[in-house]
């Protein structure tokens, strides 16, 4: 096998990641007495967008069963449980500094489901503790026990009587993190009945993840445990909350859409007359099913904004396809938000940047009747239906009214069928239009497409220039809100919010062909945190206008931001007091482009069992396996290794550097939030510390158990997860074989009788002794004896070799009565096995 070919196999997985009375049980499997068991899962995971910095993600939900009974009238002991996200948690802040809209709901109230006990459990209404401190604590909401006739254990918020107790908490959030204190933890005791415990409104900023991946595979891994753990034993305390990947693409085309725009130019139009010229179509498409939302789910009329008196969209464990969550009315609104809802649909946004001086733009008020040329006047659906609408809006950020959106009014239409148009202001060479999906179609990828017009204005002809558009989701910063702020949570800023993916592509010229503009500059590409000045030479035609523009508030443009012909252009960095780095663009014409990367002051923060392997996420390392580590401000550059055959392998990428056990660790990747390393060979086994270090900073030390193996088989996430399936190799024809559902590389099932080779990581040593400091290509022998349980067959390796940096092969024989399906595989070495939940396809 080509060395290409094995790096293929573990980089992209080695990226990826990671009201009645409340206290009521719901129905379950629970058994009756012993020891309280908890499991967590994602019963609904979600799809999340790449591109967003505050997506709802998939509720994790604590399931708990058995217990013994406690005193009637005794206070419930209470617990303090914490949700942890591999990259930062962006919840709307409600109450200052740190209580946002996430909820832990207890019992499912207001679901559609059976209660055992009637008025309680699900039957219950959702009455929240507005003590948001303490919760159910000493001097908060507190909760005492009692027992129903049938010996169902529920709850009261007094020790006397049967009150109605809370059912939701709010509490903290901080980096990545939702802390829920105060959380009242009643044992079900009874056999068929179950605690359960969910955990909503968390909004993550996906757009932070960084590395790789096959696209709909990356996953948004979340932990919750609890304190004291033996009061809410959690036993898979690791869950996938999201999978992730793109979620629009963009398309530039002609007016007629018969093609696309010259590369350079786009619409050449010569010189433009004072009528409105179509001039191109502006297509926005989704990657996914549902990529394009409504505010909340459409329940009146054509849209789905909020009702007048606000959407009662509330029932646990729906998946609503909006921008809001489940929305919480039962404490009023927090400075005149809702708890759960956003502030508007999905918005889509082009900005049209170095606009020639006089020169007009013009953009219809909806989306146009068809995805085709620029006509068709598209009317308001009358009711609830099925067609895709959007409405221009007013601004990025200007929130919707209770079933209304702020719409713009068109002031000119071309005639009777085409378009109603609305002219958008152009200020400093850039002009910018934003549309509100307010109705989406439920099956289906949609696509709205917008159409473009210009014209000169009345004072005479346009100057001469070429013209880009930049197309994404909407807000973005830095117009909307600085970045550094975004990714975090807040409690004045818009929801939901995107990084600004959008890329430049000529849109017009005027003249008779496009202009160019490139620039240069001295300046370093990363500058401290004191900040600096620089300047910045345009190089372009003599009659070529130009505006430049920076993309940070701390990047400022000081001199020359516009001209025509050759120019220059000076600018400042102001000093970063935040503990991030950042970085920043001056775009010239959006053709040419400086970037600026500043340093933070703050360190790096390994997050809570943030150190796992790669492929299954098992908590640990060993030496020779590969370990991912999470956490904030690990790296202030997202970099990968670049290996030659032969070469040392990197100890440092992009200024980070990883100790483990003391020793510098190659890496493979680095991210703010995302560190692939090679634990090295001399790593002992036992307890080891690992320290991250950015620059002069370093994180502080986590310590965490090395051993002997730590065996995963390379397999990917299905949608039916904790189910993984592994990706095999045909040795013969060097072919894909395992589910070509999941992994869609895959050319066929493992058949009965193949010979294949699997991929591993983590068995330990080989003979000879390994090294992890090169990057190699010959094999080592794994020197452990092991076999590969298969279904209903144990199977000895034909062998077993460590052929590069980390990556193991093993050579099986299917055996000839392998029953069809999937079937369960792992490693066992004795000692220690690989994950269950890792399935290999077979098919006759």
């Amino acid at each position: 096998m080509q060395m290409k070919r094995r790096l293929q196999l573990i980089l992209p997985a080695a990226a990826t990641l990671f009201a009645g009375l409340a206290g009521a049980q719901v129905a379950g499997s629970g058994n009756g007495g012993g020891a309280l068991s908890c499991t967590a899962s994602t019963p609904l995971i979600s799809t999340a967008r790449v591109e967003s910095i505050s997506e709802i993600i998939g509720d994790d939900v604590i399931t708990c069963s058995g217990g013994q009974p406690l005193a009637a009238g005794s206070p419930i002991p209470t617990v303090r449980i914490t949700m942890s996200l591999g990259v930062s948690v962006t919840s709307r802040i409600l109450v200052g500094p740190d209580i946002s809209e996430a909820m832990l709901l207890i019992d499912e109230p207001g679901a559609a489901m059976a209660a055992p006990v009637p008025g309680y459990g699900p039957a219950a209404a959702q009455n929240a503790c507005n003590n948001f401190a303490l919760g159910a604590g000493p001097g908060g909401c507190v909760q005492y026990a009692f027992t129903t006739t049938d010996g169902v254990p529920i709850a009261s918020s007094s020790p006397n009587s049967l009150t109605r107790p809370a059912n939701v908490f709010f509490r903290a959030v901080g980096q990545n993190q939702v802390i829920f204190t105060g959380i009242p933890i009643l044992p079900p005791v009874t056999a068929g009945i179950s605690r359960v415990l969910r955990i909503t409104n968390v909004r993550a900023n996906i757009a932070g993840l960084g590395g790789g991946g096959l696209a709909g595979n990356t996953q948004v891994l979340s932990s919750v445990v609890a304190d004291p753990f033996t009061a809410l034993p959690i036993i898979n305390p690791v869950q996938i909350g999201a999978f992730y990947l793109s979620g629009v693409d963009i398309a530039v085309r002609n007016a007629d859409d018969t093609g696309g725009l010259d590369i350079n130019g786009g619409a050449i139009l010569g010189q433009l007359g004072q009528t409105p010229t179509a001039v191109a179509l502006l297509k926005f498409s989704e990657r996914f099913a549902g990529a394009f939302k409504t505010r909340v789910a459409a329940t009146r009329d054509y849209n789905g904004q909020a009702a007048p008196n606000i959407v009662i969209q509330n029932v646990p464990g729906t998946a609503y396809n909006s921008e809001s969550g489940l929305v919480f009315t039962g404490l009023g609104s927090f400075n005149g938000r809702h708890p759960g809802l956003a502030d508007y649909g999905t918005r889509l946004k082009a900005i049209f940047n170095n606009i020639p001086p006089g020169v007009r733009l013009f953009v219809p008020v909806t989306n146009l009747a068809a995805n085709g040329p620029l006509r068709g006047r598209l009317a308001a659906p009358a009711t609830s239906t099925s067609d895709s609408y959007a409405v221009l809006v007013t601004g990025e950020t200007d929130p919707d009214g209770n079933g209304s959106v702020s719409a713009v009014s068109p002031t000119i239409s071309m005639n009777a069928a085409a378009p109603s148009l609305a002219e958008i202001p152009i200020v400093n060479g850039t002009a910018t239009a934003v549309w509100e999906v307010v109705n989406t179609r439920s099956q289906g990828i949609e696509t709205f497409s917008f159409g473009v017009w210009a014209s000169s204005s009345f004072t005479g002809p346009a100057a001469l220039g070429t013209g880009p558009v930049r197309m994404a989701f909407a807000p973005t910063p830095t117009t909307a809100f600085d970045i550094a702020d975004g990714m975090q949570a807040s409690a004045s800023l818009p929801l939901p919010r995107f990084a600004d993916t959008s890329v430049a592509r000529p849109i017009l010229t005027v003249g008779s062909s496009a202009c160019l503009y490139s620039s240069a500059s001295d300046f370093p590409s990363t500058i401290g945190a004191a900040g600096g000045t620089g300047t910045l030479a345009v190089t372009t035609g003599a009659g070529c206008s130009w505006w430049a523009a920076s993309n940070a508030t701390w990047l400022h443009i000081t001199s020359g931001s516009n001209g025509t012909g050759p120019g220059a252009i000076g600018f400042s960095v102001d000093e970063n007091t935040s503990s991030g780095g950042r970085n920043g663009v001056i775009s010239v014409a959006s053709q040419s482009y400086l970037y600026v990367a500043q340093t933070g002051t703050g360190a790096p923060i390994i997050t809570p069992r943030g150190i796992v392997d790669p492929w299954n996420y098992t908590q640990g390392l060993a030496a020779g396996a590969w370990v991912s580590i999470y956490g904030f401000n690990l790296a202030t550059v997202t970099q990968d290794w670049q290996p030659q055959p032969g070469a040392i392998l990197p100890t440092s990428l992009g200024g980070i550097t990883v100790s483990i056990d003391g020793i510098a660790a190659p890496l493979q990747h680095v991210s703010p939030t995302l560190i692939n390393a090679l634990v090295p060979a001399g790593v002992h086994q036992g307890q080891v510390e690992v320290i991250v270090s950015n620059s002069n900073l370093s994180s502080d030390p986590i310590g965490v158990t090395s051993s002997r193996y730590l065996p995963a088989i390379y397999s990917l996430p299905a949608p039916s997860y904790p189910r993984y399936y592994v990706t095999a190799v045909d040795p013969s024809t060097g072919q894909y074989l395992g589910n070509v559902t999941v992994d869609r590389r895959v050319a066929r099932a493992v058949k009965p009788g193949d010979t294949i080779d699997l991929y591993a990581i983590g068995l330990g040593p080989t003979t000879p002794t390994f090294p992890t400091d090169i990057f190699f290509s010959d094999s080592y022998a794994v020197s452990s004896t092991f076999q590969v349980v298969l279904g209903p067959s144990r199977i000895a390796p034909v062998f077993a070799q460590l052929i590069g940096p980390g990556l193991y092969q093993v050579r099986i024989t299917v055996p000839l009565d392998m029953p069809a399906g999937d079937q369960p595989i792992w490693i066992d070495l004795g000692t220690v096995e690989s994950a269950q939940g890792v399935y290999l396809t077979v098919q006759p």
